[in-house]
């Protein structure tokens, strides 16, 4: 949750989505970060794939999660993401 806190500015409310803007902003910081960190197009693809397989365990709750809150464009939940699924896929 405390990357979520800070993605967010700190201003959690449950069940209000993040702005349009913020998100536009959270998408370019994340695409100058998987640039910067030569984080391939294979391994974006592991990461889509594991939260594919934990929404269809959740009733699509975890793409919900990322969507409103952003936290899918959040580069540390990006690399997070890509380490768990490269040691569960292969």
């Amino acid at each position: 949750m405390g990357l979520a806190r800070e993605a967010l500015g700190n201003i959690i409310m449950p069940g209000v989505p993040v702005s349009d803007e913020r998100l536009a902003d959270m998408r370019a910081d994340a695409e100058v970060y998987i640039a910067e960190n030569q984080i391939s197009p294979d391994d974006i693809g592991l990461a889509q794939r594991l939260v594919r397989d934990l929404d269809a365990k959740t009733g699509g709750k975890v793409s919900t999660y990322l969507i409103d809150t952003g936290m899918g464009n959040d580069p540390r939940a990006i690399q997070r993401a890509v380490e768990i699924a490269k040691r569960r896929y292969h």
